[in-house]
């Protein structure tokens, strides 16, 4: 798999994070319950690739892009992450990716 395609997966993996993380904690988890009750828990792999980026070189930039999705979520009316309630952290999203980028082997 190329670093960008691996990059893109990842961010899409982080903006699903949004839906996987409690809405108003105090700190990014990988593995807390969304706010909204009709999205899925998270799996076992999705926590397993969480934690392995917040362990990477970008892990602050990773945990700032979650924490302020976190932040930010809000839920539609069937219950489920608002896709756009990211789109407040494009600056946090831009830094990780950044990162990312900066890091390629």
């Amino acid at each position: 798999m190329t670093r960008h395609l691996r990059i893109a997966l990842v961010a899409l993996s982080c903006v699903s994070a949004l839906a996987l993380s409690a809405c108003g904690s105090s700190d990014f988890s990988c593995d807390a319950a969304s706010a909204c009750s009709a999205d899925p828990a998270p799996t076992a792999d999705d926590i397993a690739s969480c934690k392995a980026e917040l362990d990477g070189p970008c892990g602050s930039e990773y945990k700032a892009a979650g924490q302020c999705a976190q932040d930010h979520q809000t839920c539609t009316a069937d219950n489920t992450t608002d896709p756009d309630s990211g789109s407040a952290c494009a600056s946090e999203f831009a830094a990780w990716l950044a990162c990312e980028g900066n890091n390629q082997p």
